[in-house]
């Protein structure tokens, strides 16, 4: 819980608040509860698990609307990150008797996954490229943080994550030569050991209900709004299908959760989770491994978002997205972080992460932190030759 309060005022701690974007979040709010107001005319919904994924999501709003301070340096903050996450995940190891028993031979490598606990493993892989992202924009690169965002990627073995980042560093090195030779190596390793992930995967929802896990997730938008057409623009509501705030109040899944449900107010699982996600989730009463890995979960950030959101907003959030990350890096940078943003939406869910919302905020400013390394740079270039040209 403190974790949650820490990125949270992290997140605004970085940002320089403008009047414009309080009138935005104003805006959202209001359709927001007018559309929680329309759902509950068809449905039960709860009010608390609206203001739970609100708070989640105000980090990616922020990232969206406004400017980075100009005193924050972002590049140190990333790298103290990487430097954490890694110290973090060997001591996590170390409770299992690394170094004398090593991931991937002695237990599985989610357990290099910082000290966040179950699915930690996830946030440190979703960080850790982002990372990399960052040291590789650098005009003077280090190679000791570039080692440890590969490593922060890689060693966790989040399977997603990990191929939404390949796919991203494709778009950026896909000319160049070297560095293609230099992640074959662990590419390789890391396909290897996902093919054996892949086929030990539990397939029951598959079987049981004709549908790949993930295409499920789509499928089920077709169902709701064919079912609810008069929701179609507006959505069910956030939090009241399989946002992170829906799940922590799902009954279905406290099998699989790290914690009960919170003993909130107001906080239950609504019933288009219960009628649209039931039927699926209910199948861990009697199998426990269904929805054991991420590739087996019957739900994603995109499908989520356009049967919470509505289709207006989702494609409004999806063009400033597209717009804010070009703004930032134009060109090859800029679609690589916006295949990898997309990718992990279309796979996963993470647009309600306060992790993902806080590092992509500090990645904003990576590209003045690079400007103002290069302008130091050549300023030192000018300031020599001027030396030279006295002496």
């Amino acid at each position: 819980m403190v974790a949650y309060v820490f990125y949270f005022l992290a997140s605004f701690c970085l940002i320089k608040i403008s009047f414009k974007s309080l009138i935005f979040v104003f805006g959202y709010v209001v359709f927001t509860s007018l559309a929680l107001a329309v759902s509950s005319l068809s449905g039960k919904v709860s009010v608390t698990a609206y203001l739970i994924e609100m708070y989640l999501f105000i980090p990616m709003v922020l990232f969206l609307l406004d400017p980075i301070r100009s005193n924050a340096n972002t590049l140190s903050i990333i790298r103290l990150i990487s430097v954490g996450l890694c110290l973090l995940s060997v001591a996590n190891m170390m409770t299992l008797g690394f170094p004398a028993r090593l991931p991937y031979i002695h237990y599985l490598p989610d357990a290099y996954g910082g000290l966040y606990g179950l699915g930690g493993a996830k946030v440190v892989t979703v960080l850790g490229f982002l990372a990399l992202f960052a040291e590789l924009y650098q005009k003077d690169k280090s190679k000791l943080y570039i080692i440890l965002g590969i490593l922060n990627f890689i060693v966790p073995n989040y399977l997603l994550g990990v191929f939404c980042g390949f796919l991203a560093l494709g778009v950026i090195f896909v000319t160049n030569l070297r560095f293609v030779l230099l992640m074959s190596l662990p590419g390789v390793a890391v396909l290897m050991y996902a093919l054996s992930r892949l086929s030990g995967i539990d397939n029951t929802i598959a079987e049981d209900f004709g549908f790949l896990p993930k295409i499920y997730a789509y499928y089920k938008i077709f169902e709701v709004y064919v079912e609810n057409p008069h929701l179609i623009l507006s959505g069910v509501g956030l939090g009241q299908y399989a946002s992170t705030s829906a799940l922590w109040a799902s009954d279905y899944l406290k099998e699989i959760s790290s914690h009960g449900i919170p003993n909130i107010p107001g906080f239950f699982m609504s019933s288009y989770h219960d009628i649209y996600l039931g039927e699926v989730l209910s199948i861990l009463s009697d199998n426990f491994w269904a929805l054991s890995s991420s590739f087996n979960k019957p739900y994603t950030s995109l499908a989520t978002m356009f049967i919470e959101n509505g289709f207006l907003f989702t494609f409004l959030f999806l063009v400033l997205i597209k717009r804010k990350v070009f703004m930032m890096f134009p060109g090859r940078f800029g679609f690589s972080l916006f295949v990898f943003i997309l990718s992990l939406f279309l796979l996963d869910t993470w647009h309600d992460s306060l992790w993902l919302g806080y590092m992509l905020i500090l990645i904003k400013g990576i590209p003045r932190n690079a400007s103002i390394q290069k302008d130091t740079v050549n300023y030192s270039r000018f300031a020599k030759m001027r030396n030279n040209s006295r002496c």
